[in-house]
């Protein structure tokens, strides 16, 4: 009888080793973990995921019988990637305003602007003894203000000052008109303790009164023209320029007997005056 051949044993070392995926199982399960604590801040992990897999992939290719798991490596800079988006886009729904600015309408501009010329109005009394201006031009020739700041941007019409109006004791009593039907909601009137309201034409009609009928709303060029009327920059040389209030000047002595002695001329491009003090 024959003997049987004895089994041949084979090692490790004829038949190779097995390719090494753990880097790629690694960044798998950080992809996945940041994709499932996204919103509880797993961003970095999705990064985390990211690079790992990149760096797998790099040496799968430079080494492919030493190193494996490209499956996982693929999966993971996908995973990644997802939960880096979602990340980003939670962080800035958390942390940056409710609403991005948006664009402002007339009728909030409008209302910025009436606010702030009642307010102007109330510092142009507090450093005159309580003197309010005239008017709008009054206002702006002392320096309260800026002419396009004085119209509706819907209709470039000034806005009108209701004279004799601030400075009552109604808080409630209308200031400052716009032009009726300015806007398609009406017209906004601003009353004494500073509110701007848009009212509809009947409401606006009834708040207004019987100032309506006197009241001027001039264009912006028709304003502009005023307030260099009031500065003295149209004057002929030799006149001297006029006050930036309409009231008789007996009645701006009695308040301010200091400027009332002033007299300045616009010559030759500069002002020169007479009496006491320096040039406006």
């Amino acid at each position: 009888m024959s003997e049987d051949p004895e089994p041949q044993v084979l090692s490790y070392s004829s038949v190779g080793e097995r390719p090494r995926r753990t880097l790629a199982v690694i960044a798998l399960v950080c992809a996945m973990l940041g994709m499932v604590l996204t919103y509880l801040g797993g961003g970095p992990l999705g990064a985390v995921g990211v690079l790992l897999g990149a760096y797998a992939l790099y040496r799968i290719r430079r080494a492919p019988s030493k190193y494996g798991g490209r499956v996982p490596a693929i999966a993971s800079v996908c995973i990644g990637s997802v939960a880096l988006v979602l990340g980003a886009a939670i962080t800035l729904q958390l942390y940056l305003p409710p609403h991005f600015p948006r664009t402002v309408t007339a009728e909030q501009w409008c209302a910025v602007k009436m606010r702030g010329i009642v307010q102007c109005i109330h510092i142009y009394a507090q450093n005159h003894a309580g003197e309010f201006p005239p008017d709008l031009e009054a206002l702006v020739a002392a320096g309260y203000g800026i002419n396009k700041n004085m119209a509706c941007p819907r209709t470039g019409r000034c806005y009108f000052l209701i004279p004799g109006a601030m400075g009552g004791e109604d808080a409630n009593a209308p200031v400052l008109l716009e032009p009726p039907d300015s806007h398609s909601g009406g017209a906004h009137v601003a009353f004494a303790d500073g509110r701007v309201i848009l009212l509809a034409s009947d409401e606006y009609a009834r708040a207004a009164g019987g100032h309506l009928k006197t009241s001027k709303f001039l264009t912006s060029a028709e304003f502009d023209r005023k307030v260099n009327e009031r500065l003295g920059l149209f004057r002929h040389r030799g006149q001297p320029s006029t006050a930036l209030s309409s009231q008789p000047s007996s009645t701006r002595t009695a308040t301010r007997p200091a400027r009332a002695k002033r007299r300045f001329i616009w010559e030759d491009g500069r002002w020169s005056g007479e009496g006491e003090g320096s040039s406006p």
